[in-house]
């Protein structure tokens, strides 16, 4: 199908722009976690505000921007990229390796 008015050619509707962040990291980060958290907010904030650019235009619905985060939520590196996403108004969408119970056992002191 094409997307246009002309004769002959099928209509398809416009669909809303979504950015799908995928991240995962190290646990131990040592002394780092400040700085990478300033990085990634940094870098969340940039890829928010270029897919935000695409979203007004003609390939895709007059809708606002879909921003999500994609994350296992480990200790370290992903949880500080879901705190970053989140403050910026990101989803979060955990993905998680295994049953929530045995996820949860990993994390026990």
């Amino acid at each position: 199908m094409a997307r246009g008015d002309g004769v002959g050619a099928a209509r398809v509707p416009a669909i809303p722009l979504c950015l799908s962040v995928g991240v995962t990291g190290h646990r131990d980060l040592g002394d780092a976690d400040g700085a990478i958290a300033a990085r990634l907010g940094d870098i969340l904030h940039r890829l928010h505000a270029a897919a935000s650019a695409l979203a007004g235009s003609a390939c895709f619905a007059p809708a606002p921007l879909v921003a999500r985060l994609v994350c296992p939520l480990a200790a370290g590196a992903d949880q500080i990229a879901a705190a970053a996403a989140l403050a910026q108004g990101y989803a979060l969408h955990a993905v998680l390796p295994f049953g929530r119970d045995d996820y949860r056992a990993d994390f026990a002191p």
